[in-house]
Formats: structure tokens, sequence, C-alpha cells
């Protein structure tokens, strides 16, 4: 990978440690040999510390094995439930699957090491699937809050003075101390 302004891009394994040029245009990102030999070309990612791996990139051992774990983790989330399942699944159904890798691994994880239970995590996956928030440390927010309260709300009651009173007006003023008003 070479070093682009805070961000990263695969280039051939064979090609590891040379000098190369990188041309760069609003759209695209291009890597040639010193001989201006094209590489490779990626899409340019906008902001900062974004990547971009073409799956030919990869050395053929390290590719098999990354399948392989797409595969084995896809397979230990199906055994888990339903939910978690489905999580997983719509990680890696889009169109850089081994990006989302990290992520599922550190959820599985959560399970194997025994730091939440099976319906913790089910319970996890469905809310992250339904509010958008298909992370690591949400899942694992959610689960733990399962395992310590069940699938019930917590209240938490407001913490005021026992000397205020609120009361809502017409003026919009929704705050009258005691004796003050």
């Amino acid at each position: 990978m070479n070093a682009f302004p805070y961000s990263r891009i695969s280039e051939l394994p064979e090609h590891s440690g040379q000098t190369v040029r990188v041309r760069v245009s609003d759209k695209l990102v291009e890597v040639f040999t010193a001989d201006h030999e094209r590489l490779a070309a990626h899409a340019r990612l906008a902001g900062l510390g974004k990547f971009s791996t073409d799956e030919q990139h990869y050395p053929d051992g390290k590719l098999s094995v990354r399948r392989f774990e797409v595969r084995s983790a896809q397979a230990e989330a199906d055994r888990i439930g339903p939910k978690l399942s489905e999580l997983v699944k719509s990680l890696f159904a889009s169109s850089h699957p081994l990006r989302h890798l990290r992520r599922v691994q550190g959820i599985l994880r959560l399970h194997q090491s025994g730091r939440v239970s099976s319906a913790a995590l089910e319970y996890g996956a469905d809310k992250a699937m339904l509010f958008r928030k298909p992370t690591l440390s949400y899942v694992k927010s959610c689960a733990e809050h399962f395992d310590a309260n069940g699938a019930r709300l917590v209240l938490v009651r407001p913490r005021r003075a026992d000397s205020e009173v609120f009361l809502h007006n017409d003026r919009g003023d929704s705050r009258v101390r005691g004796g003050d008003a």
C-alpha cells in the first residue's frame, strides 16, 4: 500500500516497496511505475483515513484466507441466531465485504469470550439493524444492556432539587421555582 494524504491505496504485491507515481483527478487515483506503466486505478474517496483495496491486489494466500474468514464468520453468526446472521449478511453484502470483516469478528468475539449471551447478541443485532447503527460499539452496548436489564427499558428519574417545581404556562416558561412564582 502507498501512503496518500491521510488515505491508503493498494497496489499489486510484486510492486510493493517500489517508488511509484500517483496521478490524482477529481474522481480517480491512478498508480504508475517509474516507467509510466499503469498499476492500479481507484475511485477517489472523500474524507480522511479512507482506503481502497482491489481484491486482485491481495496475495493469493491472503485472499483465500480472507474469503474463508468471511464464510466462517457468516456460519458462526448463523449458529448464534437469525438477527445476528441478518446483520452479518448485510455487512458482507457490500461491494467490499472484507472492509467489514474486522467489525464482524469483533461482534462475534463478544459471544466467544463470554462477555455477552447469545440472546443479548441477538438483541444487539436487532437494535443495530433497527436504528441503522451496525457498529461494534453499538451492538456491544445494546447486548451488555440486555444482559444487565433484559429487554425492558430502564427508566431514569430526572435529578431536580426538591425546592423546584416544573409547570407549563402559555408563555413557554416551563420552570418556576418554589416560592418565586
